[in-house]
């Protein structure tokens, strides 16, 4: 299992440092690669984790919750949260957004990276992003 601080310490790394192989060698399942523009996207179905890399460098990480083509995601979420958490019990861990669009999502600047967390109509977590900063 990836542990949160594992997780949050890959983002923006190069996809072949030692410490982003590692995690994601801890990643059980089948995957699929595909490419949109110039960003590779890694789907791990089965541990409900996605991973997105530019020009060789791990951009993004989306966490998922449970859904018809994904299992939710297998690992510690960052920062105490959980994938069945509403909005207001997000926002009462993490404290008030930094940024906010109406129910859709909150963001929070880490500083090395950015939590995002979108709500599945307004409601309950659908998904985690941690994106590089």
């Amino acid at each position: 299992m990836i542990d949160a601080d594992e997780i949050t310490s890959i983002v923006g790394k190069p996809i072949d440092d030692a410490a982003v192989q590692h995690t994601l060698s801890k990643v059980p399942g089948r995957k699929q690669r595909k490419k949109h523009d110039a960003v590779y996207h890694t789907i791990y179905r089965d541990y409900g984790l996605e991973v997105n890399e530019k020009e060789g460098r791990l951009i993004a990480l989306t966490l998922h919750s449970k859904s018809r083509s994904l299992a939710e995601y297998g690992g510690t979420a960052p920062e105490g949260l959980q994938m069945t958490m509403t909005r207001e019990e997000v926002r009462g861990v993490l404290g008030e957004p930094d940024r906010e669009m109406g129910g859709l999502y909150d963001q929070w600047d880490r500083g090395l990276y950015l939590m995002t967390v979108f709500y599945k109509k307004g409601l309950k977590v659908e998904t985690i992003n941690l994106g590089a900063a």
